[in-house]
């Protein structure tokens, strides 16, 4: 058993969901941000409480800047510019600031916006002009990203690496979803089915894996987020219910294993303390290279009383065990001294 060491906490710089009381994002022609102005003010509470038990705690923002944002805000730096003073004063205190594109589209026809997966073209293309935009708003020498519902595939993957993005966050190892909607279109399309638990370099012909030859690898540096799997008649899986109930989107396939039938899930930063722990316990058996866990929350969270105290005790507990909270240029860093991954 290894005891977990590092931490990677991300923040998508959404904004507000139907979920959580805003207008559906697939319908709406404007956006809304109390999630994103409460998540700054409640960070910098917490991070001020753990320091008093001697612990630096340190996020990754990851800020939207994609077509979505250009055509409802002016222009696709429009959350970067809307929340400068925050972002710069989290650099400060040892944060990260990375970019979230998502490929939201518009369909005129249908009158709302959906998740473009097929239309390589456009997907590159629009990749280009935001990343463009973000890196001159942010001006970081090392840029990292999370795409918008964990979603790649081999062109976005390539197009990341072109631009010279060093890092990449989106992928969810052993997890599918082909989609999923209360109303309006299919959002939350990805597949990691296949990846590996820990930092790789992808393969140019398969974004899901590292290749053996070093000249059909990206250089781009793949960080996957903490994923586990719980049996379906564990306690564990029946809590997780209710939070899965409100995120109806996120459908996971099921997995045969030996000696039960078994479901994977993305560890939220939000979820459960109890469930929170048990995942973290479960990495703590797994033989890794270097141990860590990296999860992700969305601001909107955070306005619900019960997500708000699950992150804090999540965050207060992994605290405790004396883990070191790493912004992800830091964490690349570490990677690249400890195995040359």
């Amino acid at each position: 058993m290894r005891q977990i060491h590092y931490a990677l906490i991300c923040c998508d710089l959404d904004p507000d969901r139907a979920l959580f009381g805003a207008a559906d994002t697939s319908e709406s022609k404007r956006l809304e941000w109390r999630g994103a102005n409460e998540s700054f003010k409640f960070i910098h509470h917490l991070r001020q409480a753990l320091a008093k038990n001697g612990s630096e705690f340190r996020l990754n923002w990851f800020m939207r800047a994609d077509s979505q944002i250009g055509a409802l805000c002016g222009d696709e730096s429009h959350v970067i510019r809307e929340f400068e003073a925050q972002w710069k004063f989290a650099i400060e205190h040892g944060d990260g600031v990375g970019w979230h594109p998502h490929t939201w589209r518009w369909n005129g026809n249908e009158d709302c916006w959906f998740q473009e997966t097929t239309d390589l073209q456009w997907i590159a293309g629009m990749l280009r002009r935001s990343f463009k935009s973000f890196s001159v708003s942010v001006g970081t020498q090392t840029p990292f990203a999370r795409m918008g519902w964990a979603f790649h595939c081999n062109t976005t993957m390539k197009t990341f690496d072109e631009l010279g993005v060093v890092a990449d966050l989106s992928c969810v190892p052993k997890m599918r979803c082909h989609g999923g909607a209360l109303t309006g279109p299919r959002v939350n399309i990805y597949d990691w089915i296949g990846s590996p638990d820990e930092p790789f370099h992808p393969g140019v012909n398969d974004y899901r894996r590292p290749n053996d030859c070093p000249n059909r690898s990206l250089q781009l540096m793949e960080i996957p987020m903490t994923t586990f799997t719980v049996p379906l008649l564990s306690k564990q899986f029946f809590r997780g219910l209710v939070p899965l109930a409100r995120k109806p989107m996120h459908r996971f396939p099921n997995q045969v294993r030996m000696p039960a039938l078994r479901r994977s899930r993305i560890l939220f930063a939000t979820a459960r303390h109890s469930t929170f722990k048990a995942a973290v316990g479960h990495l703590e058996t797994q033989d890794l290279e270097l141990p860590y866990v990296g999860c992700y929350f969305h601001p909107d969270e955070l306005l619900d009383p019960i997500l708000r105290d699950n992150f804090r005790n999540n965050m207060c507990w992994l605290s405790s065990t004396k883990v070191e909270f790493l912004n992800v240029p830091s964490f690349v860093e570490l990677c690249e001294q400890e195995d040359g991954v």
